[in-house]
């Protein structure tokens, strides 16, 4: 038999956690159930071996960055297989045929891990939490849920369809900011273009503008952004930076309105598939993209187990724009929360992507302001380093 570590809620609505023996996790949640406690988290407890640190690593960081899952690419998994749940074929089957509709290498072996893990009477989200950077936590408690309550194929297209409306917010963003990203790039790259097509140039241009200098100038900035990449896996330093952003005039409120659109539609999700509050707050954290948040939102999620209403947890995170806490409190007192909530994510979205556009047009004119800094240097540049030297050959 195996060990599980398990976390649960006592008749008396404390929460409780520890060890339990089982050979499978249905087991042992079946085993907690008849203690009277409702678990909230059952994980197979294994031996810290080389293996298991390799494959911990494997799954959780290797795998999404090796081969990434786009939102497209996830929105499109969880459909098949919702439609392949539909048939009622086998789980190994069923994970087979699941591998063969996806082209993504990280989802194709999920699939395969699926079957196998249904052959052995495990659950689907069992697998799901082995990849955490795969799968965020909100989709992995929605899955759970679809498990206990018997409505797991209507679980999966949900979660597809809130994947394909944030993937549509994605494609926004994208489309709005290509031509300023293409921009920056040859601005950025047009010195070392310069210089290294026409060597000659080089010897009428400051030493700012020398070969030697720009490659030095790209290097420093390649050497920024990876120290940059590295501190921002390190949980504090990057809630800081996030807590920085929110206080940015109007690009915090950007990014506010942005994370409470995310926030609310995962919320919606959650809220009407039956989710207890506090464990749904905690989950849906995660959905915010601004780590400062999260924390702020996962601070007081426990009010919610104190009978608190929801309007005013929420109030108490700070985290919220007034707008939607309003709107909050209007679903609460009408028994439409799951509705409400819906409507709060249609309506920042839609300021999301105003916002986007208009971002787009502040960021393409500095970029011109920019590209003709840049360009007029270089201009200035090479005609008074070639009088210099028309100078020098010039006898005295």
């Amino acid at each position: 038999m195996a060990t599980y570590t398990y976390t649960a809620r006592s008749r008396e609505g404390q929460q409780v956690s520890g060890r339990i023996e089982a050979t499978t996790e249905r087991e042992a949640v079946t085993k907690l159930r008849a203690l009277g406690h409702m678990p909230t988290a059952v994980r197979h407890e294994q031996k810290p071996q080389v293996n298991s640190v390799w494959k911990w690593l494997t799954r959780t960081y290797l795998a999404p960055f090796i081969y990434p899952a786009s939102t497209k690419a996830k929105a499109a998994f969880f459909r098949s297989f919702a439609v392949l749940l539909g048939t009622g074929m086998g789980m190994q089957e069923l994970g087979e045929a699941l591998a063969e509709s996806t082209t993504n290498r990280t989802l194709r072996r999920v699939s395969l891990e699926i079957g196998d893990a249904g052959r052995r009477g495990e659950t689907i989200s069992s697998v799901m939490q082995e990849y955490p950077g795969v799968f965020q936590r909100h989709i992995i408690s929605l899955i759970k849920t679809g498990e206990t309550g018997g409505s797991l194929e209507q679980t999966l297209r949900q979660i597809a369809d809130f994947l394909d409306i944030a993937y549509e917010i994605e494609l926004e963003f994208k489309m709005q900011t290509f031509y300023p990203k293409v921009l920056a790039v040859v601005i950025l790259g047009l010195p070392l273009a310069v210089v290294t097509a026409f060597p000659p140039a080089a010897q009428f241009l400051t030493p700012l503008m020398s070969l030697s200098t720009i490659w030095a100038i790209v290097g420093i900035f390649f050497a920024a952004y990876m120290i940059w990449k590295a501190l921002m896996t390190w949980e504090p330093w990057k809630r800081g930076i996030d807590r920085i952003k929110l206080l940015l005039p109007w690009v915090g409120g950007v990014i506010r309105r942005s994370a409470t659109a995310r926030w609310a539609r995962a919320m919606a999700l959650l809220y009407a598939a039956g989710v207890p509050l506090r464990t749904a707050m905690e989950a849906c954290s995660e959905a915010v993209g601004n780590s400062a948040m999260a924390a702020d939102l996962l601070h007081v999620a426990p009010l919610a187990d104190k009978g608190i209403p929801f309007h005013e947890v929420l109030r108490a995170s700070h985290a919220l724009p007034p707008a939607a806490l309003r709107m909050a409190m209007t679903g609460e007192r009408t028994g439409s929360m799951d509705v409400l909530l819906s409507k709060i994510a249609e309506f920042y979205e839609g300021e999301t992507k105003v916002a986007a556009r208009q971002s787009t047009i502040l960021i393409f004119v500095l970029l011109l302001l920019f590209a003709a800094a840049v360009v007029g240097y270089m201009v200035i540049s090479f005609y008074s380093g070639y009088y210099d030297k028309l100078f020098q050959m010039v006898p005295s």
